[in-house]
C-alpha cells in the first residue's frame, strides 16, 4: 500500500478548511495526512469570531453580501451551528462573527484534532529535489511548548524574551496548498503622503465606528484641526471616502448611518458632518434584496403582479438568466455586447437609469454603458445619496494637505480638471486590498516559475485550471486565490485538487511535460488577461467573476450532477454550493438536503406568503418624500382640508434589541382647512423591521422628545394577491387585494374606543419605491374620518 501522501495547507481561513476536510474525507482514510497552519489564534481567516472582536480586517458586526445559502459550504448547514444558541436567530445576510463561528464549527464536525497548527506563521516554503522525487521544505514560528509556555500574558517591555521563546518549526511535505487567502493586507496611497494632512485616516477595514473613527468627543482629537475663521468653522465638515465600489459604498453608508442615528436618536448628538464619497467610475447600488422575476421591464405592462423579491444572489444567480445550451464560464475580458445587456438588467433591478438619485456622477453614459458594469450592495447607500446625506464626486483623489484655514484638504483630479475639497475632518482609504503578502513566503524559484508580478494586485501569478495549479509544479494548489472568492468555488477547487493528487498517488511527483498543449494554450491566455488588466477598460470589476459559469465548469470536470430544486425546472433556480455535492460520500447528505430544503422553503414562501415583501418595503422607504393628504370629516366637530409637505425616514440604531432596523418618521407642513384656516402641523412615529418574523410595525413617540418610542401603534399585513384572474378582480374591487403593479397591507389599532384601520399601498419600480398611500379609516364616538396620504419622492 503506498505510503501516505503529506500536505501541508497554509491558513485556515474557508480556502483552508475546506481544502483540509476533501482531503481527509474524499478518499480512504491514510490517503492523505494534513498539516494545517494557520496564524491567528484561531481558525476563520479574515472572519472575527466573537460580535466584540476589534482587532483584524473585518467589523465583526458587518453583514456578508451574499446570503447564508452562498456564505456556507454544502456539508454544515448554519442551522446545524451552535449560533442559534448565541443569537435569537440566523440572519439571512449573516454577521462577519458568525461566519467566524460558522467556521470554527465547522472545523470541530470534519477536521480531526491535530490537524490544525494555531498561531502557526510560515516563514518560507522551498521546493527541492529529494531522491527520485520532489517535497516542500516549510518552515513556520510557533508559540512555545505549554511546559514553557512564556508568550502569554507578558509585559510589553519583555518582548525580546517572548521572541527567544518562538518555536521554530520545520517540515517537509509532499504537496502544498496555498489557502492564506487573497485580500491579505490593505492597499492603498503610503503613508507619507498624509504628513500634512490634520485630520484622522483609516482603511476602510479599520473602521469600526464614526465614533472610533473620530474621536469618543465625536470631532477629531487632532489639534491641528482646531482654529480657522468664524465663517470656515461654520461650514460642514467632510467626512471623505476615497475609493469606489464595495468598500467605499460600505465605507460612507456606514458613515452616514451612524451620522443619522446620533442625529435622530433619543439621545441626539450635535454632530454634523458632510459625507464626500470620491469615486473614479459610476456604479450601481444594489440592496440585499431584488426582484425575483428580473424579465420585468422598468415600465409595468399592467398585466403583471407586483415583484416578489429574494435575497440579490438567489436572483442575480439564477440558471434561467443563462442562454439555452451549456452554460460555460464567462469570467475574463468583457466585449461590449456583453456589457450593453448587464448594464440593462442591473438598471431593471434599481428601476432606471439611476437619474432619480439626482447625481451625474452616478450615472452611466452611453459610451460608459458599453463597459462593465460595477456594483456596490448595501441597502442603504442609494437613499442616503437621494437625500443628499451621501455626496459622490467623480475622480482620484491625488493630494491631501491644508487647506487656508489649516483644515484638512484634498485634491480630487477627473478627466484633467482638479477640485479642492476644503473643511476635511476625516479620510476613509477605500482603496482596497493586495495579495502579496499571503505568498511573500513562497521561495523566489517558485514565484518565478509562476510568473509573478508584485506590481499586479488583481493577478499576482499566471495559474490555471479557474486559479488552482500551475502544469510545472503538480504538487502545489491554490484554493481561493483570486479576486472575491466565493465559497462553493473554493470547495470546487478543493475537489478539483483533492482529485488529481488522489488519482496520482503511488506515481512520482517529478513533473513532466504538459499533458497537452491546451494547458500550455491556457498559460498565454492567462498571460494576456493580465496585460489586458494593465490597461484595457474591457476587465470587469472580478475578472473570475462568473459565478453560476465557473460552477457548472467545475461539476462538468468533477462529473458532478447539479441538484434539482423543487418547484423549479431542471436548468433553472439559483446556483449555491449544496446544489453540487460529490458523489465519494464525503460529506454529511443530511447536511446537504437541510440546505437545500431550507432553500426550497424560503423559495416558495416568497411567492406564497410575501416573505421578505416588508424587508424590501422597509429598505425603500428611507429618505425624504413629500406628502399631500386629504383628511375628509363626516363629522363638524373634526377638521377636513387638505395639509401639504415633507416627510423623511431617518435610519438609526434600534432602540429596542428585538429588532433589526429602525427609523424616526418625521412630518411638517401646512394644513389648511375647508374654511380657510391655516395652520402647521407635524408629528412623528417610528418604524421598525424584526426579520425574525419578517415583520414591519409602527409605534407611537413621546409628545416631549418627538423621538422615544412611547407604545404600539399597528403591524403592517401584507395582501398576497391571488393568482386567479377572478379572484384578483373581485377582491380588488373590495378594496382588499393588490392591484398588478402594486403591494397592499393593512393594520388595525383601537385606541379607547376610536378605531383606526390604515390601508397602505406601495408601488415599487424595481426595488425603487416610487409612490406610497396610506388611508387611515377612523371611527369612533366622536371621530369619523378619512385621512389619505400620498407620498412621492422629493
Amino acid at each position: 500500500m503506498p505510503r501516505p501522501r503529506s500536505v501541508v495547507i497554509v491558513g485556515g481561513g474557508p480556502a483552508g478548511l475546506v481544502a483540509a476536510k476533501t482531503l481527509l474525507h474524499a478518499f480512504p482514510r491514510g490517503t492523505f495526512e494534513v498539516t494545517l497552519l494557520e496564524k491567528s489564534k484561531s481558525v476563520g481567516g479574515l472572519w472575527p469570531v466573537a460580535d466584540d472582536q476589534q482587532d483584524g480586517m473585518l467589523n465583526p458586526s458587518m453583514p456578508t453580501n451574499l446570503s447564508r445559502y452562498n456564505v456556507c459550504f454544502s456539508d454544515l448547514a448554519w442551522e446545524t451551528t451552535d449560533l442559534e444558541t448565541v443569537s435569537s436567530s440566523i440572519p439571512m445576510f449573516p454577521r462577519a462573527w458568525q461566519v467566524g463561528r460558522y467556521l470554527q464549527c465547522y472545523a470541530q464536525k470534519y477536521i480531526p484534532e491535530g490537524v490544525i497548527r494555531l498561531e502557526s506563521m510560515v516563514t518560507s516554503a522551498v521546493r527541492e529535489k529529494y531522491k527520485d522525487r520532489y517535497r516542500w521544505k516549510v518552515d513556520w514560528t510557533a508559540p512555545p511548548t505549554r511546559e514553557d509556555d512564556t508568550m502569554r500574558e507578558r509585559p510589553v517591555d519583555d518582548i525580546s524574551k517572548m521572541l527567544q521563546n518562538m518555536r521554530f518549526c520545520q517540515g517537509f511535505f509532499d504537496h502544498l496548498i496555498v489557502a492564506s487567502g487573497f485580500f491579505s493586507a490593505p492597499k492603498g496611497p503610503e503613508s507619507n503622503e498624509f504628513e500634512t494632512f490634520p485630520g484622522p485616516v483609516l482603511h476602510s477595514s479599520e473602521l469600526r465606528s464614526l465614533e472610533g473613527f473620530l474621536g469618543s468627543s465625536g470631532h477629531p482629537t487632532d489639534s491641528r484641526s482646531e482654529g480657522g475663521s468664524s465663517k470656515e468653522q461654520n461650514l460642514k465638515a467632510k467626512l471623505l471616502v476615497v475609493g469606489g465600489s464595495m468598500s467605499g459604498a460600505e465605507a460612507a453608508a456606514s458613515l452616514a448611518f451612524d451620522l443619522s442615528s446620533a442625529r435622530y436618536s433619543p439621545q441626539a448628538s450635535s454632530l454634523d458632518y458632510e459625507v464626500v464619497h470620491v469615486t473614479s467610475r459610476p456604479f450601481y447600488p444594489l440592496p440585499t434584496m431584488i426582484p425575483r422575476s428580473l424579465k420585468r421591464s422598468q415600465e409595468s405592462s399592467g398585466d403583471e403582479h407586483p415583484p416578489t423579491f429574494v435575497p440579490i444572489d438567489l436572483g442575480m444567480y439564477d440558471l434561467s438568466r443563462r442562454p439555452q445550451g451549456p452554460i460555460s464560464d464567462m469570467s475574463g475580458k468583457m466585449s461590449p455586447s456583453r456589457a450593453k445587456p448587464t448594464h440593462a438588467f442591473l438598471q431593471s433591478i434599481i428601476g432606471g437609469d439611476q437619474s432619480g438619485l439626482r447625481k451625474d456622477t452616478l450615472l452611466f453614459t452611453p459610451e460608459r454603458e458599453e463597459l462593465p458594469a460595477y456594483v456596490a450592495i448595501n441597502d442603504r447607500y442609494a437613499e442616503f445619496v437621494r437625500s443628499g446625506d451621501i455626496r459622490p464626486i467623480a475622480g482620484r483623489a491625488t493630494e491631501f494637505g491644508l487647506d487656508s484655514n489649516g483644515k484638512g484638504a484634498v485634491t480630487v483630479s477627473d478627466e484633467g480638471k482638479n477640485a479642492t475639497i476644503e473643511n476635511v475632518a476625516g479620510i476613509i482609504l477605500a482603496t482596497g486590498f493586495q495579495p502579496q503578502q499571503a505568498i511573500s513566503w513562497l521561495s523566489e524559484e517558485v514565484k518565478q516559475v509562476l510568473d509573478c508580478d508584485d506590481a499586479c494586485h488583481r493577478m499576482p501569478l499566471i495559474l490555471q485550471k479557474r486559479c488552482i495549479c500551475h502544469e510545472k509544479i503538480p504538487d502545489l494548489g491554490f484554493v481561493g486565490f483570486y479576486e472575491g472568492p466565493y465559497w462553493g468555488v473554493m470547495e470546487m477547487q478543493a475537489r478539483l485538487i483533492a482529485r488529481r493528487w488522489g488519482d496520482d498517488v503511488g506515481k512520482s511527483l517529478i513533473p513532466g511535460p504538459p499533458e497537452h498543449d491546451g494547458e500550455s494554450q491556457e498559460l498565454k491566455e492567462m498571460q494576456a488577461l493580465r496585460q489586458a488588466i494593465r490597461g484595457s477598460d474591457m476587465i470587469p470589476q472580478f475578472w473570475m467573476g462568473d459565478y453560476v459559469g465557473l460552477m457548472e465548469g467545475f461539476a462538468r470536470e468533477l462529473e458532478k450532477q447539479r441538484a434539482p430544486l423543487a418547484g423549479y425546472g431542471d436548468r433553472d433556480g439559483p446556483v449555491i454550493g449544496a446544489r453540487y455535492t460529490p458523489a465519494d460520500n464525503s460529506g454529511d447528505i443530511k447536511e446537504t438536503q437541510k440546505i437545500l430544503t431550507s432553500l426550497e422553503t424560503i423559495l416558495a414562501a416568497s411567492t406564497t406568503h410575501a416573505t421578505f415583501v416588508p424587508r424590501a418595503t422597509f429598505r425603500a422607504l428611507q429618505g425624504s418624500w413629500n406628502i399631500f393628504r386629504d383628511l375628509n370629516s363626516k363629522l363638524a366637530t373634526f377638521p377636513s382640508g387638505i395639509f401639504t409637505g415633507t416627510a423623511a425616514f431617518h435610519p438609526r440604531l434600534p432602540t429596542n434589541s428585538e429588532f433589526d432596523a429602525e427609523y424616526l418618521y418625521s412630518e411638517q407642513g401646512e394644513l389648511v382647512t375647508q374654511q380657510g384656516y391655516t395652520m402647521k402641523a407635524s408629528r412623528s412615529y417610528v418604524y421598525r423591521y424584526r426579520e425574525v418574523d419578517d415583520q414591519l410595525s409602527v409605534w407611537f413617540v413621546k409628545p416631549d422628545d418627538g423621538k422615544s418610542v412611547d407604545y404600539f401603534f399597528h403591524e403592517l399585513q401584507f395582501i398576497v394577491p391571488s393568482t386567479d384572474a377572478g379572484a384578483l378582480q373581485e377582491n380588488n374591487a373590495g378594496g382588499g387585494g393588490s392591484s398588478p403593479d402594486e403591494w397592499k397591507a393593512c393594520g388595525y389599532h383601537l385606541c379607547v374606543d376610536d378605531e383606526y384601520r390604515p390601508d397602505y399601498t406601495f408601488k415599487f419600480r424595481g426595488v425603487t419605491l416610487s409612490e406610497l398611500t396610506i388611508a387611515f379609516h377612523v371611527t369612533g364616538p366622536k371621530k369619523d374620518y378619512l385621512s389619505s396620504t400620498r407620498f412621492t419622492r422629493a
